[in-house]
């Protein structure tokens, strides 16, 4: 890793960003924030720092997947007061959901609901439920909620 430390790009997120991390980017979170990092199901982490904590580093491994460079994704957004399908992509989806769903694709298995701002049903913010495809699509609430799921 000869570039190390001359690659970096510090964001600073607000309320309601939207940031899309492909797979092999750096990233690293601060304090004060709320995350919900949805994912490809793959037990597979780099890690390349651990703010002094025993657990093993990756630095070898990583430099065969890691792109290095500073990036901006033509999917990072702000979601705000209306739904919207956020991530479609090969493995997973990610939708933001405001009352109920926006349209979703076909192809949708291991469906997630994580209310955001008041309960969805039975599932109180705070707590992720697996629930049923045809579930997904008809769920109406007064608060926001995000559904992921995976695509294979």
């Amino acid at each position: 890793m000869a570039a190390r430390g001359s690659c970096t790009s510090k964001r600073r997120p607000k309320k309601g960003d939207f940031i899309y991390n492909p797979a092999g980017t750096i990233h690293a979170l601060g304090p004060g924030l709320t995350v919900l990092e949805i994912q490809q199901a793959v037990d597979l982490t780099y890690r390349l720092f651990d703010y002094g904590r025993p657990r093993e580093l990756h630095l070898e491994e990583s430099t065969e997947v890691v792109d290095a460079r500073p990036h901006h994704n033509d999917l990072d957004t702000q979601v705000g007061d209306e739904s919207k399908l956020l991530v479609n992509g090969p493995h997973f989806g990610v939708a933001w959901c405001v009352g109920e769903p926006p349209e979703l694709p076909s192809q949708m298995r291991d469906v997630q609901l994580l209310p955001i701002d008041g309960p969805v049903g039975i599932v109180k913010p705070g707590e992720c439920a697996l629930i049923d495809e045809g579930a997904a699509r008809t769920l109406m609430c007064e608060g926001r909620f995000v559904l992921a799921w995976s695509t294979e």
